[in-house]
């Protein structure tokens, strides 16, 4: 133990030291895969050329790589990267009041580093590693003042950093036993090819950005237990609680988490005192965190029940019996409080997450759950583990188990890069079209298509707005009525009236998502059999909005989603600004063949074997 009875600076080089070898092993598969991806290419020209995706590569696309996720983020990144505060990237439009408390801290944190690199693929890797550093750091002063040794601290901070995606797979008690144990052997050994919806050693979304941060956060809280009253300990409490209401522009998720751990926090430390009177330092905490959030707050909730419903709320639920363990761990986590202070914020973190969970008992709606499961994890986890290293010695032996514990995420990297560097790219040519549409003076400008995968790519590889767009609500202010709308308008650029029925339907069909899921297991996409059912990938048809948003009858469950989207597509739209035309096969598919163009195209501008980029024909 000789490396942890040195001063504190090298006490903290060798964390940080750590901690940064550790982020290098989860990002390996981004420094991996562009050398397979080269050597093959290079070597074996014919195993390259059968690749779905086979331009350069990239993290970001729809089809393939990390999925649409990684897109939204990537654009608003590179939107941040441009105007410090991120805007509607897919609109192409500055940031509204939602948009911009909707993750902006996150992704303006993410926009300097941009600015640094020039390049959003190696802002993912720089990014990746310093967020690793930090899970790693926060979990490990965690650990420490949970009562660990250091080198047991080191260990356990370690796996939590290599696998924690797959130890919040292990801990949701509401999963099924047999897809549990599928979804732990996929997430750890990658034998059976890639997860469609992805949270692998190189995923951004989670644990890189909302748990660390969360993490980090419940750091001065811990130590508010044992703050002496007073002017100090109030302006520490102060500080603690303006660390959890920034996690408000981090994600909702862990926000929501932190505010009800907080109160629950609150209410335990002041019912602990003699006489009975308010905690001020953890008092200080929470007004602090409510006014720091508020324009977040006030950015997103009103009392209109459609804006409650678009965010992460659902009606109802009942009672939700998998929440006992988490109460069964505030209680044990409560009665360890006087071994070591922190003990008292794990316990509280623990007693709002079962509050939260079953919130639908007292309130007309709750919250989606495992959002609150793994937020409620980032403390589980490590107090769980605190409670089964006491029974073990802190020695060198943890150290070496910290090595093995590497040298195995050193193994799931190299077989995650192995199973999928085929699918990290997009099409060599999409990638010269949006490259040549890059070159061109693009900002503000409007790309019409109908290939959802193109509409969500553009804003990332070739920087412009597009017409219609499949887009989540931190990414666009986009609504699926409005979507629906341009989508109609879009119909009539490259369907001629003759056609337009026929694309109506194509477009009315359901069942797209689902081909995805199925090819995503092979690494190998037919884009033409998914063009068959291209609508789900354009335009969403149940998440995130009211049936009124969506332009959906109001009542019933049983909608008959195909006949209502033929419905409202059949309807004249528009004119909407557009400045590019894009066709390519989907679009290509939708015109007789005696015709030479779209009926809405003008002048051809670009050509490659699959792409042709025309501007829009001028009005008479």
């Amino acid at each position: 133990m000789v490396f942890f009875e040195s001063s504190p600076l090298k006490r903290g080089l060798l964390v940080a030291a750590i901690g940064l070898g550790l982020g290098l092993i989860v990002n390996l598969p981004s420094v991996l895969m562009p050398a397979y991806r080269r050597f093959y290419q290079k070597k074996f020209p014919e195993v390259a050329a059968q690749w779905s995706n086979n331009g350069s590569f990239t993290h970001f696309a729809y089809i393939g790589a990390e999925g649409e996720d990684q897109l939204g983020i990537g654009a608003r990144v590179l939107d941040a990267s441009r105007s410090l505060v991120p805007g509607d990237p897919y609109l192409g439009k500055p940031p509204t009041r939602r948009l911009a408390t909707f993750d902006s801290g996150a992704f303006m944190a993410l926009g300097l580093v941009q600015r640094l690199t020039g390049d959003l693929d190696r802002t993912w890797v720089v990014s990746r590693v310093l967020l690793s550093l930090l899970c790693f750091w926060a979990f490990f002063a965690l650990l420490q003042r949970l009562g660990a040794g250091p080198a047991q601290s080191v260990f356990t901070a370690a796996v939590l950093t290599l696998f924690l995606d797959i130890a919040f797979a292990m801990l949701d008690p509401a999963a099924d036993p047999v897809d549990l144990a599928k979804n732990v052997a996929r997430k750890s050994l990658w034998l059976l090819g890639g997860d469609f919806y992805l949270f692998g050693p190189t995923h951004f979304v989670r644990p890189a950005m909302n748990y660390p941060a969360y993490a980090a956060a419940c750091l001065p809280m811990v130590a508010l237990r044992g703050a002496q009253p007073g002017p100090r300990g109030l302006a520490f409490g102060a500080a603690a609680g303006l660390a959890g209401g920034l996690l408000a522009y981090v994600h909702f998720d862990v926000w929501m988490v932190f505010c009800a751990s907080a109160a629950v926090y609150l209410a335990a430390l002041s019912l602990e005192r003699r006489p009975l009177r308010p905690h001020g330092p953890a008092l200080a905490a929470c007004v602090t965190a409510a006014l720091v959030s508020l324009p977040f707050f006030l950015a997103h909730f009103s009392a209109r029940p459609e804006e409650f419903e678009a965010r992460p709320f659902l009606i109802g639920g009942g009672f939700y019996r998998p929440s006992l363990v988490n109460l069964a761990a505030a209680w044990v986590f409560w009665r360890r409080r006087d071994d070591a202070p922190a003990w008292a914020w794990f316990s509280a973190s623990q007693a709002a997450a079962f509050l939260l969970l079953n919130m639908s008992l007292l309130l007309p709606m709750g919250v989606q759950r495992y959002f609150v499961i793994f937020g409620a994890n980032v403390t589980l986890l490590p107090g769980l583990a605190a409670l089964l290293l006491r029974r073990t010695a802190d020695s060198e032996r943890w150290l070496w188990a910290t090595a093995v514990v590497a040298a195995l995420a050193v193994g799931r990297s190299v077989s995650y890069a192995a199973q999928l560097y085929p699918t990290y790219s997009i099409p060599r040519d999409y990638e010269a079209a949006f490259a040549w549409l890059k070159a061109r003076p693009c900002a503000g400008k409007v790309l019409a298509t109908l290939d959802g995968e193109v509409a969500r790519l553009a804003p990332v590889h070739g920087g412009c707005a597009v017409l219609a767009v499949r887009a989540n609500p931190f990414e666009s202010d986009i609504t699926n009525a409005e979507n629906l709308r341009r989508t109609s308008y879009a119909l009539d650029l490259f369907a001629a009236p003759k056609s337009r029925p026929a694309a109506v339907e194509l477009f009315s069909r359901p069942g797209g998502q689902a081909i995805l899921a199925r090819q995503a297991w092979t690494g190998r996409y037919d884009r033409a059999e998914f063009h068959k059912r291209p609508a789900e990938t354009l335009y969403f048809t149940g998440l995130y909005a009211t049936p009124k948003e969506r332009g959906l009858p109001e009542s019933g469950r049983d909608i008959d989603f195909p006949a209502v989207l033929a419905e409202r597509l059949s309807r004249k739209e528009g004119p909407y600004p557009v400045d590019f035309l894009w066709e390519g096969p989907l679009e290509r598919g939708l015109r007789p063949a005696a015709d030479k163009r779209p009926p809405g195209a003008g002048e051809l501008v670009y050509e490659n074997p699959s792409v042709r980029l025309f501007l829009p024909r001028a009005k008479p």
